[in-house]
């Protein structure tokens, strides 16, 4: 299977997952595909504690969420940080759907979309 396809079925099963994203413009290539379970973390003010409780106490603990954020400096600091608060909180993350967008060398999740017609 090539990486686009598995891309495509993995976006299928996590559908119906929470996800944290950076920004707007990550929410809205997203939200294009069909998720409708977006929280933007940038789009709250305060500290990165701060927004990640505010964003968790919105949703069901029960469902799995994915911190999808950009496979970058910043990306990769924000998981370190933002994971711990969220299993603290009782919250089970799920990084199936980000694992499968590095493996495809999507780096920016804003980028998704555009990958997905390219291919």
């Amino acid at each position: 299977m090539n990486k686009r396809n598995e891309l495509v079925e993995v976006i299928d099963k996590c559908k119906d997952m929470l996800l944290i994203v950076e920004g707007k413009r990550d929410a809205s290539a997203l939200q294009a595909l069909g998720f409708s379970s977006v929280f933007i973390l940038n789009e709250h003010s305060g500290s990165l504690i701060e927004r990640v409780e505010r964003i968790a106490s919105s949703f069901n603990k029960e469902k799995e969420v994915c911190l999808l954020f950009d496979n970058d400096t910043a990306g990769r600091y924000l998981i370190a940080q933002a994971a711990p608060i969220l299993h603290e909180l009782g919250i089970h993350i799920n990084q199936t759907l980000r694992r499968t967008l590095i493996q495809a060398g999507l780096s920016h999740v804003e980028g998704l979309t555009t990958f997905l017609k390219e291919k």
